[in-house]
């Protein structure tokens, strides 16, 4: 996390903000005045406001500190950071050059993005395992590389799981939960446009909502309640903005400023109101040991 906070400072120094906020400005008022992106930048500011680096007041204008100090300018992810708010456009490994891969590489060893799988996906997969019926379905709707149902059908004898996914995610899935084949179906399709008839006792959405824009969000959570039976589950997993983790939260949403194009956190108000708009009721949350930046959100289909 330290060379993630270095990165953030030295973005803050390359892009002169001590300068730009030298007296007291609202962040969209700096990011008009040089062209650059308001959202992507917000959340650089919220990283330095939580540095210490500037500061807040009560009518959100915020300022430099009296004193910032220099020399991270160099620190890897830096320049990836300034470049990408100054462009307002997500890294993008096709087009973008050697030396933004290579940042890019670095903000992502350092943890930019947050943990879906690691101990993260063991403590769901494993929480889900008690939580199905002894012959039920799991749907895993944006299940990246399987993690997850890894854990989930090896704790398991007659669960049954689909992974839906892109088809690059799907195929290292496939490959990685060969041996459980025989209770496993791999999709490769567009969240948005996946519309089975309900089939899943629970279905999960970890850490997808992020990497999207709002209408986009509410739109996969109402795609993937429908395809819930009646009393089945929907599960989300999301950093949230406002949580407990205040630091590891904000460089979620940093990250998917960075890496996506219209990618953000979500506070746990928006989240559960598109669960209930897609008909969902008794909403509950709880958090997993090895995630405590992040809540699980969880609401069943009358």
């Amino acid at each position: 996390m330290n060379r993630l906070r270095a990165a953030i400072r030295g973005a803050g120094e390359a892009l002169a903000l001590s300068a730009h906020f030298a007296a007291p400005q609202h962040v969209d008022a700096v990011a008009r005045a040089q062209s650059w992106g308001p959202r992507r930048l917000q959340r650089l500011v919220d990283g330095l406001l939580l540095e210490g680096l500037l500061l807040a007041d009560a009518d959100a204008r915020v300022r430099a500190a009296d004193r910032w100090p220099t020399g991270d300018r160099g620190a890897p992810g830096a320049a990836l950071l300034a470049q990408i708010i100054q462009r307002d456009r997500p890294f993008d490994p096709n087009q973008d050059g050697l030396s933004l891969r290579v940042e890019s590489a670095a903000l992502s060893v350092a943890g930019l993005l947050s943990d879906a799988t690691g101990a993260p996906a063991r403590e769901l997969g494993a929480r889900l395992a008690t939580t199905l019926p002894t012959t039920g379905t799991c749907l895993d709707a944006g299940g990246g590389w399987g993690d997850v149902l890894a854990v989930l059908l090896a704790e398991t004898s007659e669960i049954r799981a689909v992974l839906v996914d892109r088809t690059d995610r799907v195929a290292m899935a496939r490959q990685r939960l060969a041996r459980h084949a025989a209770r496993l179906e791999t999709v490769s399709a567009d969240l948005v446009a996946y519309a089975p008839a309900p089939f899943a006792d629970v279905a999960l959405l970890n850490n997808v909502l992020h990497e999207h824009g709002p209408r986009t969000g509410a739109t996969l959570v109402a795609r993937v309640a429908h395809t819930l039976r009646a009393g089945g589950e929907l599960w989300i997993k999301e950093p949230t903005r406002g949580g407990a983790e205040a630091l590891r939260a904000c460089l979620f949403a940093l990250g998917a400023a960075i890496f996506t194009a219209e990618g953000d956190l979500y506070d746990a108000a928006t989240i559960r109101t598109w669960m209930t708009d897609a008909g969902l009721t008794d909403i509950r949350t709880f958090t997993l040991a090895s995630a405590p930046e992040a809540t699980v959100y969880a609401g069943r289909r009358p």
